[in-house]
């Protein structure tokens, strides 16, 4: 497509008052967090200067991390929002009419912008690749730091993981920076063997470390104090308990990588396709990461999705009616994102095939957005 002077004229009113609205969207955002961490500053002064920082830089940290999982999840929102203003103030000011007029067709006149928002969707694709999380791992870092409670070097909320040697991995705490395991329990389960003793019947072996830290030398996850392992025989009501002495190496094979996405994905911004392809492996039986991994690559899409679905209603070539307008697309809009939220609950819970789940309501209200764009007043 080649851009004409109008082309030129249009977009350039459409970045700019893009632009305006994702900074005040952000400020909004910025000044609502500042605002409810104002009394913390204190209490937290001490615990930032012991990690190197003031107040002031690792508040601008903190926020700058922030700053690009904020744009791509506000974009499809701020890039509706512009156009209206856009193609709103162009009619009032009667400078869309004459150019129909003379022959230009109106979906001539929004294409650079829907281009454009392609070229986002693309750009936001990479973005989600290669720079969010990254700094997402450091905005949940910087995070910590600020929580109210509780120590900042540590993730808590540990939940269950299970690992591929067949034991089911149990802490208090895991410390990232130290690659160091708290309270660490693995949980193994076994039927007794036919010909023994109550067989068929289950029995555990059961270890817990107070401390395990990741060895690189060995790859492998080794004692830092004494610990114990303890068996619970199906026909006995004790257990057989022996010390697992410091230095020992645990029968775990998770290596930290895959310890640290699990334990961060409820905290963190976003994952690469890379790691969520490596939580589904790890994880066959949550259906939701599949869903996820769909997900990575089908949400930048809906920018292109909501101007299908908002410029046929926002577009006219008289005098534009705002409200109805406004109350249209918002319950487009919101009807699609709750046809989104319903489909990808469902596969969550894999009752649905997880590409039905990510693709399904983009392809769906895009071929809406499609079929409305024909309506485009001419």
């Amino acid at each position: 497509m080649i851009l004409r002077r109008h082309d030129r004229y249009y977009l350039r009113q459409f970045v700019t008052a893009l632009l305006g609205v994702l900074t005040f969207l952000t400020l909004l955002v910025i000044v609502y967090d500042l605002a409810d961490r104002a009394d913390d500053f204190a209490k937290v002064r001490s615990r930032l200067a012991a990690s190197g920082y003031t107040v002031a830089g690792a508040l601008a940290e903190y926020y700058a991390t922030l700053v690009p999982f904020l744009w791509a999840r506000l974009l499809p929102f701020a890039a509706l929002i512009a156009a209206g203003f856009t193609f709103t103030w162009l009619a009032r000011q009667n400078e869309l009419a004459p150019i129909v007029t003379a022959g230009v067709p109106t979906l001539r006149l929004v294409a650079p912008v829907l281009v454009l928002a392609t070229v986002l969707a693309a750009l936001q694709s990479v973005a989600r690749e290669t720079v969010i999380p990254s700094l997402s791992r450091r905005h949940d870092d910087l995070h910590r730091l600020f929580a109210r409670r509780g120590r900042n070097d540590r993730l808590t909320l540990v939940p269950h993981l299970f690992d591929a040697g067949g034991a089911r991995l149990l802490m208090d705490s895991y410390n990232p920076g130290a690659r160091r395991m708290e309270r660490a329990w693995l949980v193994f389960r076994r039927e007794r063997p036919p010909g023994a003793a109550a067989a068929g019947e289950l029995e555990y072996d059961l270890y817990h470390f107070p401390i395990l830290e990741w060895d690189a030398a060995t790859s492998r996850w080794r004692a830092v104090v004494d610990g114990s392992k303890s068996v619970l025989e199906a026909a006995e009501s004790g257990a057989n308990t022996k010390v697992v002495p410091a230095d020992e190496l645990a029968p775990l094979s998770t290596g930290p990588a895959l310890v640290e996405l699990t334990l961060r994905q409820g905290a963190a911004l976003g994952f690469s396709s890379a790691e969520i392809d490596e939580l589904a492996q790890a994880y066959p039986d949550n259906p939701r990461f599949r869903v996820v991994l769909h997900q990575q690559w089908a949400a930048p899409l809906s920018v292109v999705v909501i101007l299908l679905l908002g410029l046929p209603l926002v577009v006219r070539l008289g005098r534009p009616r705002v409200f109805s307008a406004f109350l249209s697309t918002a319950g487009l809009v919101a009807l699609y994102y709750l046809t989104d939220s319903v489909l990808t609950d469902v596969g969550a819970r894999g009752a649905l095939n997880p590409v039905v789940a990510a693709w399904g309501a983009h392809l769906v209200f895009g071929v809406l957005g499609v079929v409305l764009m024909t309506t485009l007043e001419t």
